[in-house]
């Protein structure tokens, strides 16, 4: 599992290189819910 703090561009980029690469479990932290679920949905 990761944990990524920032669900900005950097974020991510960062968080769809893990899924890519295979790791199950991604965790995206932002201090906005609502943005840190819909990168969560636009990335899996």
């Amino acid at each position: 599992m990761i944990s990524i703090i920032g669900s900005g561009k950097v974020g991510s980029a960062i968080a769809f290189l893990c899924i890519s690469n295979s790791l199950d479990d991604v965790l995206l932290v932002n201090r906005t819910k609502n943005k840190a679920i819909g990168k969560a949905l636009d990335i899996s």
